[in-house]
């Protein structure tokens, strides 16, 4: 595993579990708890953790985020999926699409990459 698709997992570990120690992550991403520290060190440097004596704390804003798009998941879901199937039309098999953040979004990439193959980068 890469380093950037580690720190990507640390970082989606973090937010299931928003608190974790050296050892918990060394063991859970069978790396070193140096190259732990280094990864949270960057991570917090990016603004997602704070850092702790033997461990992480996630942001709190980053919790706040996530209870934000799940509170948003849930307003106006016909609306979502009618965009959705509309915006669906305009992706062709191997279009590469950059998206933005969002409900609307999420439900976007379920219907557009179900039947057919795509790139989708999200900007953040």
């Amino acid at each position: 595993m890469f380093a950037r698709e580690r720190k990507e997992e640390l970082l989606a570990y973090m937010r299931v579990h928003k608190r974790a120690g050296i050892h918990e992550l060394s063991e859970e991403f069978h790396v070193t708890g140096a190259t732990i520290r280094s990864d949270l060190s960057e991570l917090e440097k990016e603004g997602h953790l704070i850092r702790t004596h033997g461990g992480a704390l996630l942001k709190e804003e980053e919790v706040t985020k996530e209870a934000f798009l799940a509170s948003r998941w849930n307003l106006n879901p016909d609306k979502k999926r009618i965009i959705a199937q509309g915006a669906k039309e305009f992706v062709r098999e191997g279009d590469i699409i950059l998206i933005d953040s969002g409900s609307t979004m999420l439900e976007f990439v379920r219907k557009s990459c179900q039947k057919i193959f795509c790139k989708i980068y999200h900007w953040q």
